[in-house]
């Protein structure tokens, strides 16, 4: 395939001979656009369809559901930025970007990378925010719960104030560019004083997965506590809330990956920067897909299984009738209740019908009355004796 800069850089004499030409064309730029496209697609189809289902089938909306919509606004030019990264040649062996590139576009490839990476974490922190917000509404009513989620809220916090500080101040004077896009023996280059690319990037490789860890760690605890399920609920549960675990194993990669494409030359090159960005973009869309999940279980259950989720997911607003009764009889009320998987698919813990009819001498039909009501739920044994005082907040 053609380069017109590589043929620019032929002509001007820039090649010194002992470089092939053959290894300044090598590149496998194509594959790393398609995988982002992909992944991309993939995650944009899943949150559409959540944000779909929560609009029109549950027929609720939360702050989680903002925050992932947010997630998904700030992922797109982030997706561009890579994509752009990669045509201008960041992906490409280091003697492409040495003798074909010139400086001002070395630079320019520099400070996109820098800006591309704080759209990255501003990205993923509002992804997991979101994730948290998810997790608040399911298990508002356990104290201990809701103690760890802000605890995690913090730690989310603080790391990605931690990841923006490491990329903004990695130079000072304060620079979007690297040291070694300083030219030599001028001004730039005797004042800049920078942190190395690697240590930043491993930093802030280090801090994303130990929020990864912790995010997707409410999870576990929740099926811990909810252990009187029966396993057959409980395997759909783990199912939905547990796809965490390929984002982790996708940010133990990108750590991987960046202390490869801090030590690799042209002489052992595996486009780890190419994959670098390819993974990256995983990331933030296997988090939106994993968080995404459980709000798309109320679409796929009525237009793919083809079950009727009106009442389950919206509840209902039909009106009973009574029957008739004998003289002896006085009324009967009856009350329905959720189980704990029921619940969890509703996403309405503690919410109880009561449905009353009245009786009546004459054994004359009267209307009934159906008297919603929302109730503090304690199933089995006294909450204070394991989950704590039951939360007087409600999302």
């Amino acid at each position: 395939m053609s380069d017109p800069r590589i043929e620019a850089a032929i002509a001007a004499g820039k090649i010194p001979p002992d470089v092939p030409i053959p290894l300044l064309y090598d590149n496998r730029d194509s594959q790393g656009i398609i995988g982002i496209a992909v992944v991309t697609a993939l995650a944009s189809a899943v949150v559409i369809s959540r944000l779909l289902s929560r609009a029109f089938v549950v027929k609720r909306w939360g702050a989680d559901d903002t925050l992932v919509l947010l997630s998904l606004i700030t992922f797109i030019p982030f997706v561009g930025l890579g994509v752009h990264l990669i045509k201008v040649g960041a992906g490409r062996r280091y003697a492409f970007r040495e003798l074909v590139l010139n400086i001002d576009e070395f630079r320019r490839m520099q400070v996109v990378d820098t800006f591309a990476h704080l759209v990255y974490g501003t990205a993923l922190v509002l992804c997991r925010v979101s994730g948290l917000a998810f997790y608040y509404r399911m298990c508002r009513l356990y104290t201990e719960f809701l103690i760890t989620i802000k605890w995690v809220f913090g730690i989310l916090i603080v790391g990605y104030v931690v990841q923006v500080c490491l990329i903004v101040f990695h130079c000072w004077p304060i620079t979007a560019m690297w040291a070694d896009a300083a030219e030599p023996n001028t001004p730039m280059s005797e004042d800049l004083r920078c942190l190395q690319w690697g240590e930043v990037y491993i930093a802030n490789s280090v801090i994303s997965l130990i929020c990864d860890l912790v995010l997707f760690g409410i999870p576990v605890a929740m099926l811990q506590v909810l252990q009187n399920m029966p396993r057959k609920q409980k395997l759909p549960l783990a199912i939905v809330l547990l796809p965490g675990a390929i984002v982790i194993a996708i940010s133990i990669s990108r750590l991987a990956l960046v202390r490869v494409a801090n030590f690799e030359t042209d002489l052992h090159w595996c486009y780890a920067f190419l994959s670098l960005i390819v993974v990256e973009v995983a990331e933030i869309a296997a988090t939106l897909i994993a968080l995404s999940l459980p709000g798309v279980k109320p679409l796929f259950d009525r237009f793919i299984l083809r079950k009727d989720t009106s009442s389950e997911y919206t509840g209902s607003n039909r009106t009973s009738r009574g029957s008739n009764f004998s003289n002896s009889e006085r009324g009967l009320t009856h009350f329905k209740t959720s189980s704990p998987s029921s619940m969890l698919s509703m996403e309405s813990f503690g919410q109880y019908e009561t449905e009353v009819t009245g009786g009546s001498h004459s054994g004359e039909k009267e209307d009934g009355i159906r008297v919603t009501v929302d109730v503090r739920v304690q199933d089995g044994e006294p909450r204070s004796k394991h989950h704590g005082k039951p939360s007087t907040g409600w999302f």
